[in-house]
């Protein structure tokens, strides 16, 4: 696998992490296209048997596929679909949230590849070099408030290269290595944003097929009084 990234090493590992995430499997950038696609083979299809009543089955079952894609984007069940997709991306962008917390997870040896020691200490409050941009917030949504100021925790992990003499973790040589601070302990970071993550994909779905239903109720009520 190769990857074109455009930036500084020791971020691509979180970068990519962020950008794996899609937003929903229904709607994404081929969607409208396979919608017309689809829509034109089954019009083609009802107009080639339509003219020939033993194929009358054949054209219904046409007619009908080519509005099933279109049921969550129909009225009221648009309604339905919108908050489909924003609890679907929330669920995304907390599963990408998982990940990064585990990061710092994957050197339980504590050295990284090239030798160099690697671990975490912790601090009751914020360390200032967070402030002074010395050292990242590797979950920065997570640890801020809507001002911009980060939050309060307990216990702040921070995660780098130990070298002697050095008071709290530096920039590990190894740009995979993960370098910030976490608001928490990862494992606890990681369960909860798992969790969460895993609920609103389940409501997500159920608000989905909840539109569609009601679609096909209202479709059918407007089939019967015809």
């Amino acid at each position: 696998m190769v990857i074109f990234y455009d930036g500084p090493d020791h971020s691509l590992a979180t970068r990519a992490i962020r950008a794996g995430r899609h937003r929903g499997e229904y709607w994404n950038a081929i969607t409208p296209y396979s919608l017309v696609v689809g829509a034109l083979c089954q019009i083609i299809t009802a107009a080639l048997f339509l003219s020939r009543p033993a194929f009358r089955l054949t054209v219904i079952v046409s007619l009908v596929a080519l509005f099933v894609p279109l049921y969550p984007m129909i009225p009221p069940g648009l309604l339905f679909t919108v908050m489909y997709r924003r609890l679907a991306w929330r669920s995304r962008i907390l599963r990408s949230y998982r990940d990064l917390a585990r990061l710092p997870l994957r050197y339980s040896s504590g050295l990284l590849p090239d030798g160099e020691r690697y671990g975490f200490t912790t601090c009751a409050e914020l360390p200032p070099q967070v402030q002074e941009g010395k050292i990242p917030l590797l979950l920065p949504e997570l640890t801020k408030s809507k001002r911009g100021i980060p939050a309060e925790s307990d216990v702040w992990y921070v995660f780098g290269a130990l070298h002697p003499g050095e008071e709290l973790p530096v920039q590990p040589q190894d740009s995979f290595a993960t370098f910030g601070v976490l608001p928490g302990k990862p494992e606890t970071i990681a369960k909860r944003c798992g969790i969460t993550a895993y609920t609103l994909e389940v409501i997500a779905w159920l608000i989905l097929f909840a539109g569609i239903g009601l679609n096909i109720f209202f479709l059918s009520m407007i089939l019967v009084l015809l």
